[in-house]
């Protein structure tokens, strides 16, 4: 799932996540360079963002981490700097969040011709490739998409707030749910029984074992999904699906009737989620 965390992660990088998107870079280059010295900040860094040290010459390996769409202007920008401020540096690692691959071919070329510098331009499938293996990648990569993903896909609607009010993310909670409850609910099984277990869990999305809601609460969210309908109705079905649920999606506590999602069960859910916004992203594109 890390891997679908991370990807987003790095499309949705802006401008002002420079420096997120430098932690991320150094964590990923820890073990290749041991030497590794970041030096980038707001006001100028001469044309890089690293470099690896040596104590008795200028350095001659530079790195830059950039998440500009117009990469290749940033590195045409970046080399003309490290010309006048590195005049001895033999090779530039760009570190991009953009998908480039072989789109950078001929600026390797040109820049090694005309400059003498050995380009590595290392773009977003370098790190989708990397992260697994490594604690510390992953850690990284986790930390990313905790304040990058999580927000982009709270805004879908899952709120990290407990619910109010019906709202359009009330609803597309709900229809985030069922989604999640067809893909994976084998059984043969009647559209109302899936419909009020998707509403029961899309109720309990913000739930954990330190944050329960009881069951009147769930009634009343459902029962805001649906106006018109019959409380008396909506209360048995919605009974009915909790206790279908669990110990497989859901876990109650008897003694308060409060209830929260389990662990595994959310996790399911952020990698449906994920899943979903890669998928609409990518149709954007065809």
């Amino acid at each position: 799932m890390i891997t679908n965390r991370l990807k987003l992660a790095l499309e949705h990088l802006e401008p002002s996540d420079w420096e997120r998107f430098e932690g991320l870079a150094s964590a990923f280059l820890a073990s290749e360079f041991d030497g590794l010295r970041t030096v980038a900040s707001p006001s100028g860094d001469d044309g890089r963002d690293s470099q690896l040290f040596s104590a008795l010459t200028e350095p001659n390996i530079l790195l830059q981490y950039s998440v500009a769409s117009d990469w290749t202007s940033k590195i045409n920008r970046t080399i003309a700097r490290i010309n006048l401020t590195f005049p001895t540096a033999q090779v530039l690692i760009f570190i991009s969040n953009q998908p480039i691959g072989a789109q950078a071919d001929k600026i390797k070329r040109t820049v090694r011709e005309n400059h003498g510098i050995s380009l590595d331009v290392r773009d977003r499938s370098w790190f989708v490739e990397r992260v697994h293996g490594s604690t510390r990648n992953e850690r990284a990569a986790e930390e990313l998409a905790r304040v990058i993903v999580d927000p982009y896909l709270a805004s879908a609607g899952i709120s990290s707030y407990p619910p109010t009010d019906l709202s359009s993310p009330e609803a597309i909670a709900a229809v985030t749910f069922l989604g999640l409850q067809l893909q994976d609910d084998i059984r043969e099984k009647g559209l109302t029984k899936l419909a009020f277990e998707a509403l029961a869990r899309s109720a309990l999305a913000t739930t954990d074992n330190e944050h329960r809601m009881s069951r009147q609460t769930i009634h009343a969210i459902v029962s805001k999904l649906l106006p018109g309908h019959s409380q008396e109705q909506i209360h048995g079905y919605v009974d009915a699906a909790l206790k279908r649920l669990t110990k497989q999606a859901i876990r109650h506590w008897q003694k308060e009737d409060a209830f929260c999602l389990t662990h595994e069960e959310k996790r399911n859910l952020e990698s449906f989620k994920t899943n979903a916004a890669l998928s609409n992203r990518h149709c954007l594109y065809l």
